[in-house]
């Protein structure tokens, strides 16, 4: 069992009802006490007075409701900032519990004093793209940067304020992990797809990145691939499955 105090789960919707709901009451429904800060990023639809009622009918979630959309990376942010507790749990709206138990296996890996964040792991290059996932690939070239998913990810808050915060970005923890590199902190694979569904059909597949993100990262993805010619170490294709990460 995990003690109330001990994790905070961040839960971001935008407009995204059907699927918030699942997430929510999957995770509740095997974690029933645990606090839940639920963000609504300016949605103004359904989903907002989903938020705002079940905030107030739950003594352990607390609702959010955001004036306007600030993108999933700085309001996963604003949720870190304000949980109370020493771990946050970061879940995608878009996600759903499927069996229980995984948190206080995440948790035992903070055994550790250097353990930053626990989840599925990728090594990216400084744009966010993949080079390759979890424990079979063990990067020895300069570059390749250590990066826990965070659509489901158990990270230490206390080392999080002491890094550069997500970002609004298709890798929006590529910054923060990328200081956790270099402050030494260990980051640890752990095998979350085995509890948590990820059905990759969050905001920014139906409501993409805005237009200002959209034209940045194609020019990062043109960067990119000339660099990964130029160095010959290349990053590995979006998959079609996920366009969401890169």
């Amino acid at each position: 069992m995990i003690e109330p105090d001990r994790i905070t789960a961040v839960v971001v919707n935008y407009r995204t009802l059907e699927l918030t709901r699942a997430c929510v009451d999957s995770l509740l429904a095997r974690y029933p006490d645990l606090a839940v800060i639920l963000i609504d990023n300016g949605s103004g639809d359904q989903s907002s007075r989903y938020v705002r009622r079940l905030g107030e009918t739950l003594a352990n979630v607390r609702a959010v409701l955001n004036p306007r959309n600030l993108y999933h990376g700085p309001a996963l942010d604003q949720g870190v900032r304000l949980a109370r507790t020493k771990y946050v749990f970061t879940l995608d709206s878009d996600c759903e519990i499927r069996l229980g138990g995984f948190l206080e296996d995440m948790l035992s890996h903070f055994e550790d004093a250097s353990t930053y964040a626990v989840g599925g792991l990728r090594y990216k290059n400084r744009f966010g793209f993949t080079y390759g996932y979890g424990e079979a690939h063990e990067p020895e070239k300069r570059g390749h940067i250590p990066y826990i998913h965070p659509y489901a990810m158990l990270l230490d808050r206390e080392k999080y304020l002491g890094l550069r915060p997500f970002i609004h970005h298709g890798a929006p923890c590529i910054r923060n992990m990328e200081d956790a590199q270099r402050a030494g902190y260990r980051v640890v694979h752990f095998p979350i797809g085995d509890f948590v569904l990820h059905r990759m059909e969050g905001t920014s597949s139906s409501y993409g990145y805005g237009f200002r993100l959209a034209v940045k990262q194609r020019i990062e993805y043109y960067v990119n691939t000339l660099m990964s010619l130029v160095r010959r170490d290349p990053t590995l294709p979006v998959r079609s499955k996920n366009r969401r990460e890169n």
